[in-house]
């Protein structure tokens, strides 16, 4: 059974080092978010009553944007994931000094 939610005054910190876009679960117990530093998604129990009292934060997994969310009943998750590419096999050059190079070539008529 769940208890009444804390006082919109407290602030109880969930994620250790960065998170955004984040989700409760299905069953309330958990709160889900995105760590941009780690391209992950992640999950902290929450135990409710007065005051929250969160977890250790644990990788569900890899995901390399915020785009993302979870099925109303817990069990599957969205994720847009990025397509492959390859390296492309073109070069870029930067001539310097490439009006030097152009008298060189091409004398100025007399």
């Amino acid at each position: 059974m769940r208890g009444p939610f804390p006082d919109r005054g407290s602030k109880v910190p969930i994620s250790i080092e960065a998170g955004d876009t984040p989700r409760w679960s299905a069953n309330g117990r958990e709160i889900l978010y995105f760590d941009p530093d780690k391209d992950q998604v992640m999950a902290v129990a929450i135990e409710g009553g007065a005051v929250l009292h969160p977890g250790q934060p644990h990788a569900l997994f890899t995901q390399p944007t915020h785009d993302w969310d979870v099925t109303p009943d817990g069990k599957r998750f969205l994720a847009r994931r990025l397509p492959a590419t390859q390296q492309s096999q073109e070069h870029f050059q930067v001539v310097m000094n490439w009006f030097e190079e152009l008298r060189r070539k091409v004398p100025p008529e007399q």
